[in-house]
């Protein structure tokens, strides 16, 4: 039976639309997709002077290795950083990759781009230990209360990542554990004071008719009140912009609270493979800088 042939017929301006779709089905944070479209902005301009008849249907067929080889170089050309010209052309080659997979470019054009290696930089950290303080000081009378102070002391105690507290059902709290699923499924131990934070939160929903209908841990909310379904990376996104500067630590993130994280249990001289393993770390690239 013949192999069905790539149809690289779309354009790149409904090729960029779609994959920002894909992007936010993924639930993709909002900061990390329009990332991604600066990204393909980049390549979208470069591609234009390439292709000056037109960037329509087909576009993708007039494409070689070279077309790649030659944006690299452009970015060179430009005087762009070396983590800059990594992030773009890696963000290239996943588009293409997302392209591929949908017939949509020549199986030639998905080949791993060569980007250069990253330049590491220590990360933006804050006071573990002042900002721990501070959650733990938040009120906690009600739902959307209990339920932002806990993702908030989740975060910082764990370092895990956006995707992986969206994931938490009630469940998952098993007395002193927290149990996380996805790709890096793993068993943290909690310490008193999360596991009864998180415990005080799971009696508080179950005690509410419209938020015990729903398993998951941390509902989203809107100004009616819990939501049936999880909360969204967007809606962590946004009480990380909103907490964090009430508590005093403007541009807070999910990333800068790992990075504090990890950065604590180094100081607290906890072993790498115990950090590895309570993170879901698969190598030691994270822990490296530190070092």
């Amino acid at each position: 039976m013949a192999q069905s042939q790539p149809r690289p017929e779309m354009g790149f301006a409904a090729a960029a639309k779609s994959f920002q779709g894909h992007l936010e089905g993924t639930g993709k944070a909002l900061h990390t997709i329009a990332s991604y479209k600066l990204d393909l902005k980049r390549f979208e301009e470069f591609l234009s002077e390439a292709f000056p008849k037109g960037m329509g249907a087909g576009v993708f067929n007039k494409m070689t290795p070279k077309t790649l080889e030659y944006f690299e170089k452009a970015l060179l050309a430009r005087g762009l950083k070396t983590n800059s010209r990594r992030r773009i052309l890696l963000t290239v080659q996943k588009f293409m990759r997302y392209l591929g997979s949908r017939k949509k470019a020549p199986p030639e054009l998905l080949k791993k781009m060569g980007a250069p290696e990253r330049v590491q930089r220590i990360p933006k950290t804050v006071d573990w230990e002042k900002l721990y303080a501070s959650l733990m000081a938040m009120p906690a009378s009600t739902p959307l209360e209990a339920r932002n102070r806990a993702i908030l002391l989740t975060l910082l105690e764990s370092g895990c990542q956006v995707h992986e507290l969206s994931l938490l059902k009630r469940e998952d709290v098993q007395g002193a554990q927290l149990q996380f699923r996805g790709k890096r499924a793993r068993t943290f131990g909690l310490s008193k004071n999360l596991a009864k934070v998180l415990a005080g939160l799971c009696q508080m929903c179950e005690a509410d008719p419209k938020s015990a209908r729903s398993a998951w841990l941390f509902l989203g909310h809107n100004r009616y009140g819990a939501l049936g379904g999880a909360v969204s990376p967007r809606g962590v996104e946004l009480l990380l912009k909103v907490e964090g500067a009430r508590q005093g630590f403007p541009k807070l993130t999910a990333r800068m609270i790992r990075n504090s994280t990890m950065k604590y249990w180094i100081t607290q001289e906890v072993p790498h493979a115990e950090i590895k393993a309570r993170m879901g770390l698969r190598g030691d690239h994270g822990l490296r800088m530190w070092s």
